[in-house]
């Protein structure tokens, strides 16, 4: 997600901030990507939650490979 994340801060830093159309265009795909990589993280701090209460009832939890970073 990091990646993601900072290949669209370098796709933001390098429009031409003469064309405003570019400038329009491209911090619409940024809000685009900050909308879906927040749902992203809602979504891992939602399987944590779950995991996290499903160790203090006593299971075995096997965590999501996205959640571990694999």
């Amino acid at each position: 997600m990091n990646e993601i994340l900072f290949r669209q801060l370098d796709r933001l830093e390098s429009v031409d901030r003469t064309d405003a159309e570019a400038m329009r265009a491209e911090i619409a795909r940024s809000k685009a990507v900050q909308q879906v990589a927040g749902k992203v993280i809602e979504n891992g701090r939602l399987v944590l939650d779950v995991a996290k209460a499903g160790v203090a009832a006593g299971e075995a939890v096997k965590l999501p490979k996205g959640l571990l970073g694999e």
